[in-house]
This record gives C-alpha cells, structure tokens and sequence, in this order.
C-alpha cells in the first residue's frame, strides 16, 4: 500500500512539474482579461492587437502582450447608415409610394440603427414626361425582374397543427346575415406550405416568414368568385383575422385588430404577393382574386411576421349575399360549408408557428462557429433530462443537429422545459455570462448560461458562447482528475 501511494504521489510531482514548466513558456499561454489601461491594441499600427467587440476594446493574445505589445489586429465589423439587410434598400418610402414597406433594423453590433425599405410590388412613380416634339410613344419600361433570393440557411421544420374548422362567426362578425341567420360569409383554411421548410422556392422576401397558399383539392371554393385573404392569429380571446389593411378589415369583417395584433404580438404584415413576387392589393377591387371555374385559387404567397411565438393560419373569405344560388354551387363542390349547410366531410385546417433561433460564437473574436453539434433535451416527469426524439414533434426534428457556417441553431418545441448540451472538439461552452462585458451582451443578448430554458409560447431567444480549450485548461483538467483519484485510493 505504501508503495502505491509513493508511485501516485510521484506521479502527481511529475506531472506538476510538467505543467509549471509549460506554464513558464510565455509563447503557449493565454490571456482572457482585457488589456490594461495603457492599451496595448493602436488601431493605426497593423498586428498590434485585436478587436473583441463593437467600439475600441482589445484583448491580448499572449499573456506578456501588455508588456510586448504583441496581438494580432482584427477589425470588428461596425454598423453604418445604410447598411441594409440582403433583399432591402437604404432609406425610407417616399410619400405615397405604394408597394413599398419600411423599418427600422437594430445593427448586428447594437450600435447603430438603420431605416431600409423593400418593394412589394412595381413603385407607382409615374413615368417621365416626354417631350413635345416626340410624337411616338414612349419606350415601355419593362417590368422589374423578380431578383432569385439567396438559398435559404436550412432550419428546422416549424411546429404544424391540425384541427378541424371552427365556425364562420369564430373568424368575422359578419359572418352571419343579421335578418336571416344564414351564412353570409363562405370561410375555408387554406393548403399552407411554409417557404423555408417545405422543399419549394418562393419569389421572394424573407423565406423564414413566407407561406405558399391554396384552396386543398378537397375543399373547393365557390366558382368564379371574389375572394378574399385573411391570416388569423390564434389569441387568449379567440382568433383574431387580418387582410393586412385596417379600413378592408373593417369593412369586411366588422373589426380592426391590427393595432392590438401589432401591440401585443409584434405583427407586421409584408406582403401579399404571386408566384412572381408582384403585389396584391386587396384594398383595390380590381385585384381582388377570382376563383376559376373549378373552384380554385393560387398558389399564391403571403409573408408577416410576429416578435413573440402565435399560431397563425390562412384562410380565404367569399360572400355569400350576392343573390346567386351559393348554397347550391358549395354543395355540389363539396365545400367545407357551415351552419345551415353541414356537409360529412370535416374539413381540416393548419397551423403553423415559426421557430425560435440563437447563434453560437467564438467568445474571443465573437464570430460565429460551424460545426457545433447541438442535442436538446427535454424535461419529463420524473424531472429527468433526455433527448427531444423526432416522433415527439409534429413534422419531425433534427436532433441533434449541426451549426453551418453562420453559427445559427433553431428547434422549435412545445412548451416545457429544456436544456442545451454543446460539442465541438477543442471548444467548450462558456456559461459565466456574469463576466461577459457590455459590448458582448451587446452584440450577443440572452447569452445562454447553461441551465434551464422554460417555453411557455414565445420565442426563446439563446445565444451561446464558446471558447477554445488551451493547453492550461487541459492540464488544470488533469490535474484535478489526478488529485481526485489520489483522494478516491487514500480513502
């Protein structure tokens, strides 16, 4: 037994000894504190230090760099005015430009904001006046060509929901005739396919918010008629339905909840738009859709957005006060119909909700890393941890899934309780977020700290930081282990 404890008692020295001496070798070592007062990072002077966040911060890259004045120089990428998002112009709409939608954007480095704008459809900017002596008529400006948008980061599949189709009085107050009782309004959901998750290419804007719609094959809508588009949000006090337009809201469904959808949930409708991305105005009669002769509308496309997780679903909205034989043409087509109208089949509505996001960086240059292999698990009765498996969500999950090249993770999840585990050989997470400076919580907010993710139906923002594991931290590592397992044989 004694010469047991000699040979792990030697050992352990040996080790010790071996550790010192690479400590000693200020060439191996790494410092993590900022620089001291007196800087040794001159933007001016090329390989003097390093930038590690928004503004004139720097970080040493050798332990004795304060003395040396020895770090590698990286530019942190500032925000200025006019630096617009792909697919968005600098500045903001003119004076009754339509088509044309604006907003502010909060800069990547929360340093700066900058107003851009996005066209939905042909500016009306009238044409130039020819000049009176041309007698032929002007050259016709081709129409803008749709410009392909960027190929799409892959992200999760968002949440799906099926559930049957409520009344029509659920959607509109003019759903009924106020005399007769009857249906005055025909409401049918949707086919609704979302842009970024359902292996199609839509013509534009933001595929994460974009949604293909069309009537299903099994739920036909009254033929050659005017129909209308609404998204409704489900709400604690019942569905709430929007055409986008505040004064068509009211004229059609007797409400306007724009301002309350816009207040509580962040909504911003963007567009409404065809397969080629060119705008519809439900506001204008002239392009209010039709149904063909069969039934059908679209496919068309439909992009909002919202600032905390709501289910939404798409429904389409014909009137039934015209005077034609509606009731008659609805049930020979086998509509979903209503009230005194039921038909066998149940028609089936869906309902999606869109995913919540974060990025994992490198805590030292704060880019973002690739290659992160990211499990979530799941809280279960027993208060045990385990993996989310992809059957315990509707559409599926990748679990766990890999970060690409801009860092980013995305899972969407009911509400519950969630935890993060992180893996990328020669990185660790980092989770005192305590001792992250401003300009890191900054450009990086809602920093996971490794416990607990609760969702109860927003969005649950969680950036990750990571960080390499040096020399110092593998030996300290061993060291603890050895003076554990030194502990565990004395006993």
């Amino acid at each position: 037994m004694t010469i047991k404890k000699g040979i792990i008692i030697t050992l352990f020295f040996s080790v010790l000894f071996v550790v010192v001496s690479v400590l000693s070798n200020p060439k191996k070592t790494y410092a993590t504190e900022s620089c001291r007062s007196e800087p040794c990072c001159d933007p001016s002077v090329p390989g003097s230090g390093y930038y590690v966040g928004c503004g004139d911060g720097c970080k040493c890259e050798d332990e004795l760099a304060n003395e040396m004045g020895v770090c590698e120089n990286i530019a942190c990428p500032r925000c200025i005015p006019g630096d617009c998002p792909p697919g968005w112009d600098e500045g903001a709409c003119g004076p009754g430009e339509s088509n044309c939608y604006d907003k502010s954007f909060e800069c990547t480095c929360g340093n700066a904001e900058t107003v851009c704008k996005k066209y939905t459809g042909p500016s009306n900017t009238p044409p130039p006046t020819q000049p009176p002596t041309v007698t032929s008529p002007p050259t016709e400006t081709p129409p803008p060509t749709s410009t392909p948008p960027p190929s799409p980061t892959p992200i999760q599949p968002t949440e799906i929901i099926e559930f049957p189709l409520p009344s029509p009085t659920v959607f509109s107050q003019k759903a009924k005739d106020p005399i007769t009782r009857q249906d005055a309004q025909s409401w049918i959901c949707l086919d609704t396919i979302p842009c970024a998750t359902g292996g199609i290419t839509c013509s534009g804007g933001d595929p994460q918010h974009r949604v293909r719609i069309a009537n299903k094959e099994e739920n036909k809508l009254v033929p050659n008629k005017e129909t209308y588009i609404f998204e409704c949000l489900e709400t604690p006090q019942g569905y709430r339905c929007t055409t986008g337009n505040r004064a068509l809201d009211q004229e059609l469904i007797g409400a306007d909840y724009l301002p309350d959808l816009s207040s509580t949930y962040g909504y911003q409708f963007i567009a409404y738009t065809d397969t080629q991305n060119q705008s519809i105005l439900q506001s204008v009669p002239e392009q209010v859709i039709k149904s063909d002769s069969e039934g059908n509308i679209g496919p068309l496309e439909w992009e909002s957005y919202t600032s905390i997780q709501v289910g939404r679903v798409m429904m389409s909205m014909q009137s039934l006060l015209d005077g034609e034989d509606i009731y008659g043409k609805q049930k020979t087509q086998k509509l979903g119909t209503f009230g005194d109208i039921e038909e066998e089949a149940e028609t089936i509505c869906v309902m999606i909700k869109w995913d919540p996001h974060g990025t994992i960086y490198n805590l030292a240059d704060l880019k973002p890393i690739s290659g992160v292999k990211v499990t979530l698990l799941r809280k279960d009765t027993t208060n045990v941890f385990a993996p989310v498996n992809s059957k315990d969500i509707f559409g599926g999950l990748e679990n766990p899934m890999m970060t690409k090249e801009d860092g980013t993770y995305a899972f969407y999840v009911p509400n519950g309780t969630y935890k993060l585990i992180l893996e990328k050989e020669g990185y660790e997470p980092f989770f005192n977020i305590a001792s992250l400076d401003e300009k890191i919580r900054t450009a990086y907010p809602h920093t996971y700290d490794g416990g607990e993710i609760i969702t109860n139906g927003r969005l649950e923002l969680r950036n990750v930081a990571m960080r390499k594991i040096t020399i110092i931290d593998t030996s300290l590592n061993f060291i603890k282990q050895l003076i554990q397992t030194v502990g565990n044989s004395l006993k």
